[in-house]
């Protein structure tokens, strides 16, 4: 169940480490955080936005801290290269909490992409792509992948000549495993 886990890339709740939750404050505080993998390791140089022109980049150990934060509901937009993205409302309604926020390495929705097209299911594999890291978007193996996708979807269709047009473009990326910025 490794990918199912890793797959729940956000804690919806935020955690109460020091106290009881509460039902809420007024006024503004301090969002903590960290960013880890589904084995607790810590992700760092993932960038978080909070919908309220206020973003950071978690720190070396995936600690991040947002000040000045108004308590309530917050949409969280975050990604890092070779992590998947997250888009996910946050509630911050206890000053005394620390927000976990848990992403899948990007070869892991990779992998998850492959099991999908070899099952024949490409509108799966299209909507895990989804899921990449959008900071990362035109990187070689993204481009791969999405070719792969386009390139059954011609086969399933029939369309040889197009296919054949889509098998060289993959033969480019053959063996390519780039990273962001190439």
């Amino acid at each position: 169940m490794r990918t199912r886990r890793a797959s729940l890339f956000l804690l919806t709740a935020v955690l109460a480490l020091f106290s009881c939750a509460s039902d809420g404050f007024d006024g503004s505080g301090s969002l903590v955080g960290r960013v880890c993998d589904a084995e607790g390791n810590p992700v760092p140089g993932y960038r978080l936005s909070f919908g309220i022109g206020k973003s950071v980049v978690s720190g070396v150990n995936g600690m991040f801290c947002v000040h000045g934060v108004e308590s309530g509901r917050l949409s969280m937009k975050g990604f890092g290269a070779g992590w998947k993205s997250v888009d996910e409302e946050v509630d911050f309604f206890d000053r005394k909490s620390v927000l976990v926020v848990q992403v899948e390495s990007e070869s892991d929705v990779y992998r998850r992409v492959e099991e999908a097209i070899r099952a024949g299911d490409l509108d799966g594999s299209e909507s895990l792509m989804k899921e990449v890291e959008k900071g990362c978007g035109v990187s070689d193996l993204y481009r791969f992948y999405t070719d792969l996708i386009e390139y059954k979807r011609r086969v399933a269709a029939g369309d040889a000549p197009a296919a054949d047009e889509m098998k060289r473009s993959l033969s480019a990326h053959a063996g390519m495993a780039g990273e962001c910025g190439e």
